[in-house]
């Protein structure tokens, strides 16, 4: 029952290069220089303005004018290691594609920014103005002239650019090689690191190797009391690694960073930071999607690298982030059906401020938008994208000042929309697919509808109560939500918190729901997933039976004893 705790599910089919996209076939290379616009001409759209090439009378120069907005919004991708393909980073490297360019912000295909501008203040969105847009438009009007260096004033820094070299950049002892005969490939590497000290990680940044075939990319932790374990998995499969689904297999699954296309480096709001207690291990869960390789390509070999900048040793932050993923596993999207809707809405687990998002579907997405309801049934829109493009996926922070409290009572509703029409099918070496009944899955063909938040909360000292709102939490949980029971485990306290009522937990279920407890445990044996995975999805009405049936003994004190270790008591 240990491994109740890790209802934190993670991002198992983020995004990634254009392999997977619907008309990418088999025999795309996967770079995504095709979602740029770059050699389509430049088809420029006059947006009622005469263009002369000048500013305020003033002949509109790279170096004047244009230079700083493409170092701000365009050169996070479009730099030498970057995942567009080609660079902008120089005047020679962005004359030549003047054109693209010009056609690509006049269209607002570029720079690619999902998010609806009224529904929650993000940062760092890479949308241009439209003095922007017209400032880039003038200069490919003028003829894309360089002007004088020392006319360019530099933009202010985005976040993320400003970190300086990382503390720590961690990677596996050998590379590995995606298996050519599955279509998605998950492996889970353990990272060449223990940590010695307990350590707080401020900001991750994740550098994929084998772009053409790397799906997603995320980082676990696992703790000290499950490295045994996961080093057994790592042994047990030749080669580096071992497979995964959804999540690492071992320990609680706590996410602490993640890679998807157009993905910057995650910056934790000031004084916050994820911890990392002593002797824990990262492990990488890589995706790789191997349809849109060409049948005669050879399979790279990746190496992918994890940065981390973290606080200086024996310092602590003020407040500590958890990142937990909402996940509707009972999607049901019927063949044929253009729009489909899927909704759920989901328990707050503790009381945290969310402090930003990451809204999650595969390639028959249409839409998707997260909001907050309020105890008091007031709502707030968390996250909006009306045009989803899964090429393009992220973390999204909020503004400093746009942080929202989340508490008992609260809960959030997720909505993800889904075209499954014959005319939305992809196409697989050359050939579009039939429609079919999607449900929730791992691989790119089938579906997700998943929300990440990123959690704010004060940091707690180890020397204190171990749980310290546990009890208040699962007090609020309905009674025919089991998932709400299990994620108080982990949003309520530390890890230590949550092994410690995971491992009690028996004691307190055998003599009050002995068959309920019975039944998810063999439900738990019976399925081939992840422990994490079997929870949420297959074993998820035993968990919910379970829940129904001890919600009012607990409540009422029948498990103190049992969690009396724990410092919880109803």
């Amino acid at each position: 029952m240990k491994h109740l705790i890790g209802l934190s599910l993670l991002l198992l089919a983020a995004c990634g290069t254009d392999t997977a996209a619907k008309n990418s076939g088999a025999t795309g290379s996967g770079s995504d220089a095709t979602d740029t616009g770059a050699g389509s001409g430049s088809g420029i759209t006059d947006t009622g303005r005469e263009l002369d090439g000048s500013l305020g009378g003033t002949l509109t120069t790279w170096h004047k004018d244009a230079r700083a907005i493409v170092e701000q919004k365009c050169v996070g991708c479009h730099n030498p290691e970057g995942t567009a393909g080609f660079s902008l980073q120089t005047f020679a490297e962005a004359a030549p594609m003047g054109s693209a360019i010009a056609d690509a912000v006049t269209s607002k295909r570029m720079p690619p920014w999902l998010p609806t501008d009224d529904c929650h203040p993000l940062q760092h969105s890479r949308a241009l103005s439209e003095g922007e847009i017209a400032t880039l438009q003038d200069w490919f009007a003028a003829g894309l002239p360089e002007g004088d260096p020392a006319d360019y004033v530099a933009p202010v820094a985005p976040e993320g650019s400003t970190l300086g070299a990382p503390s720590l950049t961690l990677g596996t002892a050998t590379g590995y090689t995606a298996d050519r005969s599955k279509s998605d490939d998950y492996r889970c590497l353990p990272l060449d690191y223990t940590f010695a000290a307990d350590t707080f990680i401020t900001a991750s940044n994740v550098l994929p190797g084998a772009r053409s075939v790397v799906h997603h990319v995320l980082l676990y932790r696992v703790d000290a009391a499950d490295v045994a374990e996961l080093e057994a998995k790592d042994a047990a499969e030749p080669g580096p690694g071992y497979t995964c689904f959804g999540g690492p297999g071992v320990g609680g699954g706590e996410t602490i960073a993640g890679w998807v296309p157009g993905q910057q480096p995650l910056v934790f709001p000031p004084d916050s930071a994820l911890p990392i207690p002593a002797g824990s291990k990262i492990v990488m869960q890589m995706h790789f999607n191997l349809l849109g390789l060409a049948a005669d390509a050879p399979v790279p070999e990746d190496a992918t690298r994890a940065e981390l900048w973290t606080l200086p040793a024996g310092t602590t932050p003020r407040s500590v982030i958890t990142i937990t993923g909402l996940a509707n596993t009972g999607i049901a999207i019927p063949a044929g059906e253009a729009r489909s809707v899927q909704t759920k809405l989901f328990s707050a687990p503790g009381v945290a401020d969310i402090v930003g998002v990451l809204p999650h579907m595969h390639q028959l997405g249409t839409e998707i938008r997260a909001t907050l309801v309020k105890a008091d049934g007031s709502e707030q829109c968390l996250v909006e994208i009306p045009r989803w493009d899964f090429n393009w996926q992220q973390f999204y922070r909020f503004e400093e000042s746009a942080a929202l409290p989340y508490g008992l009572g609260d809960s959030v509703r997720l909505e993800c929309v889904y075209d499954n029409s014959a005319a939305n099918q992809a196409v697989i070496g050359g050939v579009r697919q039939e429609p079919r009944d999607v449900r929730w899955g791992e691989n790119t063909t089938d579906e997700m509808c998943l929300n990440y938040l990123i959690l704010r909360t004060p940091y707690a000292d180890p020397s204190g109560p171990l749980c310290p709102d546990f009890a208040t939490c699962a007090a609020a949980c309905p009674a025919d939500d089991g998932g709400c029971f299990i994620n108080c485990m982990v949003g309520s306290g530390s890890t230590s918190c949550a092994n410690c009522i995971g491992e009690n937990l028996p004691a307190c279920i055998r003599p009050i729901c002995p068959v309920q407890g019975l039944a998810l445990n063999q439900c738990m044996r019976g399925c081939s997933d992840s422990q994490i995975s079997c929870l949420a999805t297959t074993c998820a009405p035993q968990v919910d039976a379970l829940w129904s049936c001890l919600r009012e003994p607990l409540l009422a004190g029948a498990c103190n004893t049992a969690f009396e270790s724990c410092g919880v008591g109803f």
